[in-house]
């Protein structure tokens, strides 16, 4: 399985490269180098979802956004949920919400996006729009 590095030209372009690398960070700390899939396996408006490499992160996908919408309030966003996540679910509840996990950034430390728990078949998620965002 090949990997790219995903990076972005000044036209706003990606431009693919060997591999993707993106690092967990926490509080703008980079804790974490991880790689991601080759290409997406969704993508919408805002982003694209790529399923991650490393074994201690396969039960998350990493949402990438485009770079038009890695603005300062998407990160300010992904950080309120992470630090106000509502009180779990019962065990045998229905997944009803998926919260950002960690937020992602470049070897820069420029937000990119955030990981997610891998919920449901990518498949499953095309043409889903749980809710409008007006971030």
């Amino acid at each position: 399985m090949s990997k790219v590095h995903l990076t972005v030209d000044q036209t706003c372009n990606f431009v693919y490269l060997p591999y993707m690398k993106v690092w967990i960070a926490q509080n703008d700390v980079q804790l974490r180098q991880i790689e991601l899939e080759e290409t997406p396996f969704a993508s919408g408006g805002e982003g694209s979802l790529f399923k991650v490499l490393h074994p201690d992160y396969a039960h998350l996908v990493a949402k990438i956004y485009h770079p038009k919408r890695r603005t300062q309030l998407r990160r300010d966003k992904i950080r309120y949920l992470q630090e106000h996540a509502p009180e779990p679910f019962e065990p045998d509840a229905p997944i009803t919400l998926v919260l950002p996990q960690d937020t992602l950034t470049d070897e820069t430390g420029q937000f990119l996006g955030f990981l997610i728990h891998y919920s449901i078949k990518p498949k499953e998620m095309e043409g889903r729009r749980p809710f409008k965002s007006n971030a």
